[in-house]
């Protein structure tokens, strides 16, 4: 007995000793392999999870903290391709200003003939074919700017009220834009034109003023939502 006693005593100490070891050390061998540094995991680990902050799907409450919107308010409609429509809207505005920047920097004819005939596929031109690369390009950052502006990232409704918020990216970096209608004032357009999503466009048709917006089916909390929205399902916010 005695002796198990003593062998006990070895055991902790040996375990005092071997953590004590491991906290002042740099590195230590578990069966013969070496393993990672202390002091190397902790910068791992701090990228690791500024890695997962900067991809991970925000929460409710931060985004109404960055739309500026009360906690109270309900979300009924959140677009997953934010960071996309973000992303197309900074490319149209640097390209345009690229644009801009050679229009304003390159007046002469010469300048411009040397650059599109390098950029031609065939050695042959014809006459103002820079224009027509220049217009090419600039109708479509028009249509891409168009419809960043016209696809709501989220829409909020007020609670024991018939409005509506939508929010969508502004005109310049790091803007939002909101947008205030009612129950009924927004209705399903017509399939015509060209764009993509011609089918989920709606307009929004106030008193004072007439807007068009892109709104995916699927992107909505519930199918119901829409169709309350549109004023084709009564509101059980307001009616019970």
């Amino acid at each position: 007995m005695a002796l198990f006693t003593r062998l006990k005593t070895i055991c902790a100490v040996e375990k005092c000793l071997r953590i004590n070891l491991v906290s002042k050390s740099s590195f230590h061998f578990v069966s013969g392999g070496p393993h990672l540094r202390l002091r190397d995991v902790a910068p791992m680990v701090s990228r690791r999870t500024y890695f997962l902050k900067i991809f991970r799907k925000p929460s409710q409450r931060d985004l109404k903290i960055k739309d500026d919107i009360p906690d109270a308010f309900v979300m009924i409609y959140r677009n997953t391709m934010s960071k996309y429509i973000f992303g197309a809207q900074v490319i149209s505005v640097i390209a345009s200003s690229l644009v801009l920047l050679a229009i304003v920097t390159k007046s002469d004819y010469e300048d411009y003939k040397r650059d599109f005939e390098k950029w031609s596929p065939t050695s042959r031109t014809t006459p103002n074919e820079h224009l027509y690369y220049i217009l090419f390009f600039v109708t479509f950052l028009v249509l891409l700017q168009v419809m960043v502006s016209r696809t709501p990232i989220r829409i909020y409704k007020v609670p024991q009220t018939p409005k509506y918020i939508t929010v969508s990216y502004g005109n310049y970096f790091f803007t939002k834009e909101k947008y205030a209608f009612k129950r009924g004032e927004i209705h399903h357009m017509e399939e015509r034109g060209f764009l993509p999503w011609r089918e989920n466009m709606y307009a929004i048709e106030k008193e004072t003023d007439r807007r068009t917006v892109i709104l995916l089916d699927h992107y909505f909390r519930r199918p119901a939502d829409l169709s309350i929205m549109l004023g084709e399902q009564r509101d059980p916010d307001l009616d019970d």
